[in-house]
């Protein structure tokens, strides 16, 4: 074979194999990063897919005070925690939180438990509490509501009564009361 300025025709073939592999590789690593961005992309996407918002929504209709949960978000929201409590102390039920407001629970007209681990779905509105009372918003510092609810990708938010959703890495671990 022929010598090419010092380098025989196999050197040539063998470092343009070398050349082409180390391209090759390249395009490979590239290619694979392209995925890795892409397949994050994806998985962003499919999170605001299915994204909950739950927010408290009072109704009042001249002494008839509602009080519900709205589930604003596109995904439905699977409730881990809800409390409320009266005064800074956590009540196990509306009417307890109404008794402790009022002194009874005669202006409680309707209501209705939010268990943990239910599943509020996208566009659903649940009712919470009914209240008969010209009075009731003159409590607006005693009653506080906050429920804590995640994602089907448990993504977490904890929502407070007249507040903004904020984003959590988790809801706290809440024993069943007996």
């Amino acid at each position: 074979m022929k010598k090419l300025k010092g380098l025989s025709a196999e050197m040539v073939v063998a470092l343009g194999a070398t050349f082409v592999s180390l391209c090759a590789l390249t395009v490979s690593i590239i290619e694979t990063n392209i995925m890795y961005e892409q397949r994050q992309e994806e998985r962003t996407y499919q999170r605001a897919n299915v994204w909950p918002s739950l927010a408290f929504r009072p109704d009042r209709d001249n002494s008839l005070h509602r009080f519900y949960l709205v589930n604003n978000g596109v995904g439905p929201a699977i409730i881990k925690s809800f409390n409320i409590s009266v005064g800074g102390k956590t009540v196990d039920s509306w009417e307890e939180a109404i008794n402790s407001m009022y002194g009874s629970t005669d202006v409680l007209k309707q209501s209705f438990g939010i268990a943990n681990g239910m599943v509020h779905p996208a566009g659903k509105i649940i009712p919470l509490m009914t209240v008969e009372s010209e009075g009731f918003y003159a409590h607006p510092t005693e009653l506080r509501v906050s429920v804590c609810y995640c994602s089907v990708y448990e993504d977490c938010w904890v929502q407070h009564v007249f507040g903004v959703a904020k984003k959590i890495e988790q809801c706290p671990i809440v024993s069943e009361k007996k």
